[in-house]
């Protein structure tokens, strides 16, 4: 049924998710075409490894660390930009 609503609903609404998985490719052609917030999964793990090790060999920090690791915005053909003027004539109001 989406993959039937989603020919009328592209035109008008954007669909973002919030994870960039290849499994994906394999479940459905649409959601190739998904707009999608991807997160360093890699990253997440390699310094998970190394913090660990650290730890194991005594080296870690005495305190607590803040680690912030940037996603990454995938835009694909599931996002729509809408301008103010469209959005307008639509009857939509931009609170």
């Amino acid at each position: 049924m989406l993959c039937t609503t989603m020919v009328c609903a592209y035109l008008k609404i954007s669909v973002v998710s919030f994870e960039d998985l290849g499994l994906f490719n394999d479940i459905s052609p649409f959601l190739t075409f998904l707009t999608t917030v991807s997160q360093p999964a890699y990253d997440f793990g390699l310094i998970g490894v190394k913090l660990l090790i650290d730890r194991i060999q005594g080296t870690a920090p005495p305190e607590w660390r803040k680690i912030i690791l940037q996603p990454k915005l995938v835009i694909r053909q599931s996002y729509l930009l809408l301008s103010f003027h469209s959005l307008q004539t639509q009857g939509i109001q931009n609170d």
